[in-house]
């Protein structure tokens, strides 16, 4: 929080966020079964790119494919619809929201 007293990083932020930070991470979860890798393209329904995949997996607990993707902030919001380049082609994903899984 920029309201705490001085932290490694505060100085970077504060400019960040005056100037405005253009990107965000998100959760992405895939509405098929094609697993996102580190650097996949994320592109937008005309197909234009608009991010990349940070990280990503199977989620053994929730039985889905999941990953982190650093999009433009215009496609941050959840329920927004992602494709996520796999090996040539399409798959369509899910901004959700992260964590994607909390212990009770």
């Amino acid at each position: 929080k920029l309201g705490n007293p001085n932290f490694v990083g505060k100085s970077a932020l504060e400019t960040a966020k005056a100037v405005g930070v253009k990107r965000a991470l998100v959760g992405v979860q895939s509405l098929g079964r094609a697993i996102p890798r580190q650097g996949y393209d994320v592109v937008n329904a005309a197909g234009l790119r608009v991010g990349t995949i940070t990280s990503g997996t199977q989620s053994p607990s929730l039985k889905l494919p999941i990953g982190v993707a650093l999009v433009e902030r215009a496609y941050e919001t959840v329920g927004t619809r992602l494709w996520v380049r796999v090996r040539e082609e399409l798959h369509e994903f899910e901004v959700v929201k992260t964590p994607f899984y909390k212990r009770n």
